[in-house]
């Protein structure tokens, strides 16, 4: 009801005014949110071509197209969103994850240790170098990532999880078996709260 209202009346104050900057902005945050990416991406290209577009169009392009499995476009998009704000960690994080899904490691770590570059308390940013590491077999160096993203946020379940495989594959098998437990304990916490708020 709501939503669908907002999103006819976006749309219309982009009929009227193609380059209404407001408009299409909130229309591709409505569209994008109701899971219509390809509604979103057609929104940021009209930015694009109504010359209203900076960094952050980009990026969201470039979001849109990887929830639609276009990874090309995305890549392209999220590439041109790195080149007009080299500052901004998310969107190089972001790149990575497309060039994993396109099987380049690579150009994947590479935008990784960008991020870490940019922002070196990024946890997800460091776990995702280090697996990406440990894949490349480097695992010293990937165990150097986890475990800083492991003394960043001290209850992240699956950077555990990855610390004590990349241990027990280096045969260091006693801090491989600690840090599962803690990996173990933390997941059996969680699951607990959860079911302690499903009672309530």
């Amino acid at each position: 009801g709501d939503v669908d209202g907002a999103i006819a009346a976006a749309r219309q104050a982009l009929r009227e005014d193609a380059g209404h900057r407001p408009a299409a902005e909130l229309l591709v945050d409505l569209v994008f949110t109701e899971g219509r990416y390809g509604e979103a991406a057609a929104a940021l290209e009209g930015m694009i071509e109504a010359g209203t577009a900076d960094a952050a169009t980009y990026h969201r392009l470039g979001l849109s197209y990887a929830a639609m499995d276009r990874l090309d476009e995305a890549q392209k998009a999220l590439e041109e969103a790195t080149r007009r704000d080299s500052t901004n960690a998310q969107a190089f994080n972001n790149l990575a994850a497309v060039y994993a899904r396109g099987a380049n490691m690579g150009a994947s770590i590479a935008a990784l240790e960008r991020v870490v570059a940019l922002d070196s308390t990024y946890v997800m940013a460091l776990y995702n170098l280090g697996r990406a590491y440990t894949d490349n077999a480097e695992l010293e160096r990937g165990e150097a990532m986890l475990r800083r993203a492991a003394h960043l946020d001290p209850r992240h379940v699956g950077v555990h999880y990855a610390l004590g495989k990349i241990l027990n594959d280096l045969g260091r098998y006693g801090e491989a078996s600690q840090m599962l437990s803690a990996a173990l304990a933390l997941e059996d916490r969680s699951a607990s709260s959860h079911f302690e708020l499903a009672k309530a």
